[in-house]
């Protein structure tokens, strides 16, 4: 997704703790991009709770926190399809950080409720009904101009981040990724309920 007014570098993979971070993540994000230095946005993607260890940053007035979460059974196949190319990372590390980051997303999302900033996609809104959450997400931020389904890609792409064939697509594809693998219904069952938990705070 693009907007000539903001700016990101893929999955930082670092810790927010104050203002001080903020304003460094926005420093390096508008480098990345020299020729779009103006950028009035800075995007980065936190995919781990360690990241946020100062939960009230979420709250800060230059912070704008838009929580994307994904089905149990697309995300967990993701993860494991992804990291264990990389990493000693099989079903159940996945499992866990699923139940751990869901259920933390869905504190988040309860923090976030309280003080009317509430913002929330799920993969499946992306996918499935492209132009209505780029829309929600256009309102959201204040942007003059809509948001882009199409996006240019860079030297990071897919390096920092998700290294799937579709990131380096340059646009939002529709339909899912099918992921072979099977999880144990119990467990299955579990995960569902924490995805759906999260469903119903975010609304």
């Amino acid at each position: 997704m693009t907007s000539p007014v903001i700016s990101g570098s893929g999955e930082r993979n670092t810790t927010y703790r104050d203002e001080d971070d903020l304003a460094i993540f926005a420093i390096k994000s508008n480098l990345a991009h020299r020729e779009r230095f103006w950028a009035s946005y800075s995007v980065d993607q936190v995919n781990h709770s360690h990241f946020l260890p100062t939960e009230d940053l979420m709250l800060h007035p230059s912070v704008l926190p838009i929580i994307l979460f994904r089905e149990p059974q697309g995300a967990i196949g993701s993860m494991v399809d992804v990291l264990s190319r990389f990493h000693n990372f099989g079903i159940d590390d996945a499992i866990e950080h699923y139940r751990e980051r869901v259920t933390t997303l869905t504190r988040y999302a309860t923090i976030l409720k309280t003080h009317g900033r509430m913002m929330a996609l799920t993969y499946d809104d992306l996918i499935a009904d492209t132009e209505h959450s780029l829309l929600r997400l256009k309102d959201n931020i204040g942007l003059q101009t809509p948001l882009s389904a199409t996006y240019s890609t860079f030297p990071f792409t897919g390096r920092q981040g998700d290294p799937s064939s579709r990131i380096q697509a340059g646009q939002v594809l529709p339909g899912r990724t099918d992921h072979a693998i099977e999880i144990d219904s119990a467990i299955l069952n579990e995960m569902i309920a924490i995805f759906e938990q999260c469903m119903i705070v975010c609304r």
